[in-house]
């Protein structure tokens, strides 16, 4: 099958994504064998195909894989001076891949096994940035979707380039975990190192419940929160609350606007 037309990969937030499980059906060729025009050089050395394995199928394009390896039908790459080595860097170096094996198969195809990240949030401060458990960044749309991820707030926004920071996920995870049985929307950490320590909290929005919690305390302030949930069932009050739990053993609970 000929290659279509190289797309040119865009480095800014549309940066594109992917990963793949079973062999596509066919492999797309890498390199142009018009009818009509004289061959040069060593046909035979030349890749010619891209076979691609992963967790996912064909979620990256095999032509955006291609692009990645600077393999196109315009310029012939031989197959023999190729680097499976130097292929994997450059893979690795595309924000969505978290790993990748590159191997070659005889007479002429290259044959690439790849995972991509798996966002669990996606950052509040851009758009169409997904952040991983491990707080790698990277970007999610077109092949991945961010649909019913919480939303994280940093409160300020990252030096560039973006996809070289990862982000502390300890606190995150624990928050996650301990708020997993509910409808977990947002995580603000903006106050969070306030300098004004009646200031400092952590922000959560579960549900219909906006929580103000202590960083030093959330843990114990979340149980709090479930037992006064089971106390509310019976007042079968869905409105909107905004609950500051920051004052030990106390919980203020205001019905108003969510903010």
């Amino acid at each position: 099958m000929d290659l279509p037309n190289p797309m040119q990969l865009h480095k800014s937030l549309c940066i594109i994504i992917g990963s793949t499980l079973l062999i596509s059906g066919s492999a797309w060729a890498l390199l142009y064998r018009a009818k009509h025009t004289r061959r040069s050089g060593n046909s035979d050395d030349r890749i010619s195909f891209i076979a691609q394995t992963g967790p996912e199928k064909n979620v990256l394009p095999t032509s955006v894989l291609a692009e990645i390896l600077d393999l196109s039908y315009d310029q012939a790459t031989s197959f023999s001076a190729f680097s499976p080595k130097k292929a994997v860097k450059k893979l690795l170096e595309f924000p969505l891949i978290q790993s990748a094996e590159v191997k070659l198969i005889k007479p002429n195809t290259v044959h690439i096994d790849y995972a991509v990240r798996s966002p669990v949030l996606t950052l509040g401060e851009y758009l169409n940035i997904g952040v991983d458990q491990n707080g790698h960044l990277f970007p999610i749309e077109p092949y991945l979707t961010s649909k019913n991820l919480p939303e994280l707030i940093l409160g300020h926004h990252l030096d560039p380039p973006l996809f070289q920071h990862q982000i502390d996920m300890r606190l995150i995870t624990k928050l996650m975990s301990e708020l997993s049985a509910t409808e977990l929307k947002r995580i603000d950490l903006t106050d969070l190192h306030a300098k004004s320590a009646g200031r400092r909290q952590i922000v959560v929005i579960a549900g219909q419940h906006t929580l103000r919690l202590s960083p030093k305390n959330y843990q114990k302030e979340i149980i709090n929160y479930f037992k006064l949930c089971e106390k509310m069932k019976n007042t079968h009050d869905n409105s909107d609350k905004v609950i500051d739990f920051r004052i030990d053993g106390m919980a203020f609970i205001d019905s108003g606007e969510r903010k």
